[in-house]
């Protein structure tokens, strides 16, 4: 079972049910890997990275403060459209944080990038080559999926939204979907709806297609306790239910988050959740800034395992291997004010001059 993440992430989420195409962790491993910088036994898989803010935390509020200044003027005029200073708020915060996250993963400023629609209305970086990524944000909260390669969908619901449970599933849901969703007692169908409508939402986001996909056209298993089973799909959808991978899990008390990757044939993915910090963001800014002459973050190696915030984003979006990359020794640095340059083909963090 996947556990709601702690309010503390350095605490590691209970693994997954057997059959769940789920790999989550929180933040760093257990404490006595972190306090020994013992190396792990095996490369780390690949990792997607789930940055979330609750709009109305402190958090937030540092967020939308920031806002203004890194939005484009069409941002700014969609902004003054909103009749209402909470929503107009929530975009802020909206805006803020991919333009930090995304800033940080391709090594520039968040005012740099710019961003288009794809023709069935995914967002897209098209000012810098980047991650793969999805937004999506409801009452509350605001979450950002990055992934280094893998194309993903990310969808976000309240758990107390009310919706017609039975009237929308038999219109829009899978024939499997409607039966299991009926066969439940009456109080759990509405926690089951939303369980089927944020992954099938996150699996069309991910596709890129949006409701051009049929929603009737695949259907997501759940076992009894609502654990993610997997995916399949009718004749009319040409897909494969092995490339996929399904996370699903509750963000604080309120929210429920559903996840679509499209891993292809490559291992299952850990899903990092990233509590989006103003002041760790901008250390991680200011850290790709003063790599900016070798493109950013892409050419930076890990030493230590470490997981530090740095350490984390490194790990995941830093290249493996140290070949004519910076290889920057995270032994004993939990902050970036600790980073000890090693001579190994170098990096002196803090000069003028860096060399790989």
């Amino acid at each position: 079972m996947i556990s709601r993440p702690p309010d503390d992430p350095a605490l590691t989420a209970q693994p997954p049910s057997p059959g769940t195409s789920a790999a989550l962790v929180v933040g760093r491993p257990p404490d006595d890997a972190a306090r020994t910088g013992q190396e792990r036994e095996e490369p780390p898989n690949e990792e997607a990275h789930l940055w979330y803010v609750f709009t109305e935390s402190e958090e937030g509020r540092k967020l939308a403060e920031r806002a203004w200044d890194w939005m484009t003027p069409d941002e700014r005029a969609r902004h003054d459209r909103y009749c209402f200073e909470k929503n107009r708020r929530d975009y802020r915060v909206t805006r803020a944080l991919v333009r930090s996250v995304l800033a940080v993963h391709v090594g520039c400023t968040p005012e740099e990038l710019r961003f288009e629609a794809e023709s069935h209305g995914k967002p897209r970086l098209v000012s810098h080559a980047g991650p793969q990524f999805n937004l999506s944000n409801t009452e509350g909260l605001v979450v950002c999926l990055v992934a280094k390669h893998h194309p993903v969908g990310v969808d976000v619901e309240p758990l107390a939204r009310q919706v017609d449970v039975r009237g929308i599933a038999h219109r829009f849901f899978a024939p499997s979907e409607v039966q299991a969703l009926l066969a439940l007692p009456e109080a759990r169908q509405p926690r089951r709806f939303l369980c089927y409508w944020t992954l099938k939402e996150a699996y069309i986001k991910a596709c890129g297609l949006g409701l051009a996909i049929p929603l009737d056209h695949f259907a997501c298993e759940l076992d009894e306790q609502d654990q993610v089973l997997g995916i399949r799909f009718t004749p009319e959808r040409q897909d494969d239910p092995t490339a996929w991978q399904l996370v699903q899990f509750e963000l604080g008390p309120a929210h429920l988050v559903g996840v679509a990757i499209r891993r292809g044939c490559s291992p299952e993915l850990r899903l990092v959740l990233r509590p989006a910090k103003l002041f760790e963001l901008e250390e991680l800014l200011d850290f790709g800034n003063h790599l900016g002459s070798l493109n950013g973050l892409s050419n930076v190696g890990i030493g230590s395992k470490l997981e530090s915030p740095l350490a984390i984003f490194l790990r995941a979006f830093g290249r493996d291997d140290h070949n004519g990359s910076i290889f920057v020794d995270l032994i004993g640095a939990n902050s970036f004010d600790e980073l000890e340059p090693i001579h190994n083909g170098h990096v002196d963090v803090g000069d003028d001059d860096v060399e790989a």
